[in-house]
């Protein structure tokens, strides 16, 4: 099976911690196949429970919980899955621009232990910039987060002030790409987990996560082959770690900030089917507001070329807590799509890295009391088993539901730009880990309906490519 680019170079680090921790044996023996109708697992989540801890709301955390968590969280099980990341964004008019500093197996459990910077230029055609060294070339602080990856580094001056260097080049055109930022917190901190919370189907799966500057003025330039750009504008800075399997959940996030006005929103969304939670938070008139009830929707897709997959281009978000409201719709306006690549038969991962517009109404007691209208930032992710696409013409929104005949599990997708698109997941997987949701030469029946009209198509599987296009379908109309 010829599988999708590879821009980060971990993925044999889980491969081999998968099979170290047992999860490969585990994988296919609790969960029953969709076609059974009856699906069942070891590990059992009540969808309506969330799975997380209360979030905590101080003002500002310590500098501490934002350093290196390696040598807290070793307790001999599933050392070798640890993970740990400090990202940081930044937005102005004319460029937006991210870098995030990755760990992966600090203490070379595996003998692959790696450690990697990844950055993400908006301006015109995107960049991707990628470089990665052996943990033997990493190092961090314990009480703050002073990190180093080769020649790139993290710098806290103070409790308030971050500098961020660092140099990559882009993945596909070989383009360099330096950055010298400093960060400087004008929003308070916000720990959207600041105990473990589960993020895979694995029972001992966790992950905390701290953003701790919500809002940050950012100075600095950043140099795309040898021209030097002013980048300074409207930043975030957060940081997540844990031990879990990376290409296990799904998950949006989303952050908008006005430093200025110290205001701004993050939103996270875990979901580990059947089980999801989401947590939002927004920072007003020196307040952290949280909300219980919230609900995420996808209200629109795009078609990326790239992954020949839909993913949502604008989202709509409604939340309300005790005192407050809130409403907030997400519109996609630049989609990178960054895509891990893993062994086997392994799901590859894909993120896209969202530039997006927000507009945001606050209520208290029904009573508008905000409103913002801002770039920021969003992510959205999803699997690559064998990605199976096509077009149905001349009719947007029509349901297509994609079947193997060998197995009788059917994925369903909505035409939106024109196309359709279905693939496997985590899920598949553990149902199946050697041929996950198809098989070579499986054959996949293909219908298109909307309203009182339909047709069909099939394809044939052939897995030594990641992903096939099905011929084009017009409707016709069903016979009276």
């Amino acid at each position: 099976m010829t599988k999708s680019k590879k821009v980060f170079g971990f993925v044999a680090v889980l491969a081999i911690a998968m099979v170290m921790s047992g999860f490969i044996a585990m994988a296919s023996a609790d969960i029953t196949s969709e076609s059974d109708g009856n699906a069942s697992s070891a590990i059992n989540y009540d969808i309506n429970d969330s799975f997380m801890q209360e979030n905590g709301l101080p003002t500002q955390v310590a500098l501490k919980e934002n350093a290196y968590h390696y040598k807290y969280s070793l307790d001999g099980i599933n050392d070798n899955l640890y993970t740990e990341w400090w990202y940081f964004n930044v937005y102005n008019e004319e460029m937006q621009f991210l870098v995030c500093y990755l760990l992966f197996d600090p203490g070379n459990l595996t003998g692959i232990g790696d450690a990697e910077v990844l950055a993400v230029v908006y301006d015109g055609m995107p960049l991707i910039g990628f470089t990665s060294t052996s943990v033997s070339d990493f190092t961090a602080d314990y009480e703050k987060p002073n990190v180093t990856i080769g020649s790139n580094t993290l710098l806290a001056l103070n409790d308030t002030t971050v500098v961020v260097n660092g140099s990559c080049y882009d993945i596909y055109l070989n383009i360099p790409i330096q950055w010298n930022l400093r960060y400087t917190m004008d929003v308070g901190s916000w720990f959207g987990a600041p105990e473990p919370m589960l993020v895979g189907h694995r029972p001992d799966d966790w992950m905390q996560w701290l953003s701790y500057m919500t809002g940050a003025n950012v100075q600095g330039t950043i140099t795309i082959g040898g021209i030097t750009y002013n980048m300074s504008g409207r930043g975030y800075h957060d940081h997540n770690w844990g031990e879990w399997l990376f290409d296990d959940p799904y998950w949006n996030w989303a952050q908008v900030s006005v430093p200025e006005e110290n205001v701004s929103l993050i939103l996270g969304d875990v979901i580990v089917p059947p089980a999801r939670n989401i947590m939002m938070a927004f920072k007003y008139n020196e307040t952290t507001i949280t909300f219980d009830e919230i609900n995420l929707s996808y209200t629109s897709y795009g078609f990326d070329p790239t992954t020949s997959k839909l993913y949502p281009d604008a989202y709509h978000v409604t939340g309300n807590g005790d005192e407050y409201s809130i409403n907030v719709s997400i519109n996609v306006i630049k989609n990178v799509p960054l895509v891990r690549s893993f062994p086997g038969a392994l799901p590859d991962y894909v993120i896209y890295e969202q530039v997006s517009d927000y507009d945001i109404t606050l209520f208290k007691a029904e009573e508008l009391v905000y409103s913002l209208n801002q770039g920021g930032f969003s992510e959205y992710t999803t699997h690559v088993v064998h990605t199976i696409y096509g077009r149905v013409l001349n009719a947007e929104g029509a349901l297509v539901t994609v079947t193997n005949a060998r197995t009788g599990v059917s994925k369903q997708s909505t035409v939106a730009s024109g196309y359709y698109s279905v693939d496997g997941d985590f899920l598949d997987y553990l149902i199946n880990d050697t041929s996950p949701w198809v098989a070579d030469g499986d054959i996949m029946h293909i219908e298109a309906v909307k309203n009182q009209n339909m047709s069909d198509t099939t394809l044939i599987v052939n897995m030594s490519v990641d992903k096939q296009q099905a011929t084009d379908i017009s409707l016709q109309p069903l016979p009276e």
